[in-house]
């Protein structure tokens, strides 16, 4: 499940839905996660999706921070916006790796 700020949880009337496909391998591991249906909400779609990719990061031995995906001047990105950069933190053992790279859509 996600981790999400109370403020968010309390903008919910009803029911939020978003579907995230996650592909595990026999044993049950998460190997990686896209998201499928984002729904109403592209924050609780967004956190849903983070969520699954920090579990894929966690079965390959990482202990993931954070992955974020902002736009080239790390706004949020809004539903014209073609290029993101993703951004991600996380430890293996003692070392600490932090990481981005740039994407574009379409």
């Amino acid at each position: 499940m996600p981790e999400v700020l109370q403020s968010a949880i309390n903008t919910i009337r009803g029911t939020v839905k978003v579907r995230v496909k996650v592909n595990v391998d026999q044993s049950g591991t998460v190997e990686d996660a896209e998201l499928e249906s984002r729904g109403p909400s592209k924050y609780f779609a967004r956190a849903a999706l983070e969520a699954a990719q920090m579990d894929a990061l966690e079965a390959q031995g990482f202990r993931p921070q954070y992955i974020a995906v902002r736009t080239p001047e790390l706004a949020l990105p809004q539903a014209p916006d073609r290029h993101f950069i993703v951004l991600g933190a996380a430890w293996m053992g003692a070392t600490r790796l932090i990481d981005n790279l740039a994407v574009a859509e379409g």
